[in-house]
C-alpha cells in the first residue's frame, strides 16, 4: 500500500510506502542512498535509522493499492503544484504591474 507525499523543504512529490509517513509527526522516511530507493519502494522495505532519513512532509493521498496507480496520482499532484506555482507567479507579476501603473497615473495628476 502506497501514499503520495510532498517533501516540504524540497517542494517535491514522491510515492512512498504508506508506513514511511508518520501522520502524528508530519515526517516521512526517505532512503539515504539514491541507488536503494527503487528497491526499497518495490519491496515495501520498513524504514530504519541506518538506511533512512526523516523529512517534513505533507500527505496528499494514502492507501493506494499499487505502485503504478500511486505514480499516476503523484504526476497529477506534481502538475497541479506546477500550475499553482505558475498562477502565484503570474498573480505576483500582475499585482506588481498594477501598482506600477497606479504609481505612474498618480504621478501625472
Amino acid at each position: 500500500v502506497y501514499s503520495v507525499v510532498e517533501f516540504l523543504n524540497e517542494k517535491s512529490v514522491a510515492v512512498v510506502p504508506t508506513f514511511w509517513f508518520n501522520v502524528k509527526t508530519g515526517k516521512c522516511a526517505w532512503p539515504k542512498k539514491s541507488k536503494l530507493i527503487r528497491r526499497f519502494l518495490e519491496k515495501l522495505e520498513p524504514y530504519n535509522t541506518y538506511d533512512f532519513d526523516l523529512f517534513e512532509a505533507r500527505l496528499f493521498k494514502n492507501n493506494i493499492s499499487t505502485f503504478k496507480e500511486a505514480t499516476k496520482k503523484s504526476k497529477l499532484y506534481m502538475e497541479a503544484s506546477d500550475l499553482s506555482e505558475m498562477e502565484n507567479s503570474v498573480e505576483k507579476k500582475r499585482k506588481g504591474s498594477q501598482s506600477a501603473l497606479s504609481n505612474h497615473y498618480n504621478s501625472k495628476n
